[in-house]
């Protein structure tokens, strides 16, 4: 009789592996979707002061096992706010730094001394080749013309992208600071041998209790979905 249930557990065990083998798109997106950190002005003044890992190149692309790694870990994530682009369906937190259990779960900063609304803000992100989890709408339907909108919960700065580029990973200068204020969202194309490159231009500053309702209801967004 034991031996029959430990068959019968190895056999339950094998079929629970192989369905989320076959489904990993669906346990990834699940795994990320289900990071819904609580970001205030509070938290982000906190975060901001917070140690980062600014390493991008031990950056790499996550596995299912490396989101459920990530999201056990979640806490290690600190918020110092929120992205959104409505148009194409893009509602992230973004995190301090580039570590691989920030960029499985949000985007991130690439710079230690990037303010927001202040010179070149540096974001990047994962494409999932989903089309819509973390940076994945960026590269599928991100364009010029789009508004973007980031916030600390103290303030709201909106950007509108001028230009998409393919650039080279060893391209890095699209990264350093500029002295007028511009936003850079960088994610990888489909093959990972290149990188979209989105850059856009600071065309209004909110404070975040003056910010439209319809900007803030964006910036409230459920991440991810």
């Amino acid at each position: 009789m034991k031996r029959r249930i430990i068959v019968w557990l190895a056999i339950i065990a094998m079929l629970i592996t192989s369905v989320l083998l076959i489904n990993y798109k669906t346990v990834e997106r699940w795994l990320i979707g289900s990071y819904q950190p609580k970001i205030t002005a509070t938290t982000t003044k906190q975060a901001e002061r917070k140690p980062a890992n600014y390493n991008y190149d031990v950056a790499k692309q996550p596995t299912w096992t490396d989101i459920l790694k990530a999201r056990q870990h979640a806490n290690q994530v600190a918020t110092v706010g929120v992205i959104a682009i409505p148009s194409i369906n893009l509602y992230l937190p973004i995190g301090k730094g580039v570590s691989n259990t920030v960029l499985a779960l949000a985007v991130g900063t690439m710079r230690s001394d990037q303010v927001m609304g202040d010179g070149n803000y540096a974001l990047a992100g994962h494409n999932m080749d989903d089309g819509r989890t973390l940076f994945s709408p960026l590269y599928s339907k991100g364009q010029a013309g789009q508004m973007v909108y980031l916030t600390n919960f103290r303030k709201v700065y909106a950007y509108q992208f001028v230009s998409r580029e393919t650039i080279a990973p060893t391209e890095v200068s699209v990264v350093a600071n500029t002295t007028d204020p511009v936003i850079t969202l960088i994610t990888c194309d489909y093959t990972g041998s290149h990188r979209i490159f989105l850059r856009g231009k600071l065309v209004k500053t909110y404070t975040y209790a003056k910010t439209p309702d319809k900007i803030k209801t964006a910036l409230t967004h459920t991440y991810n979905q």
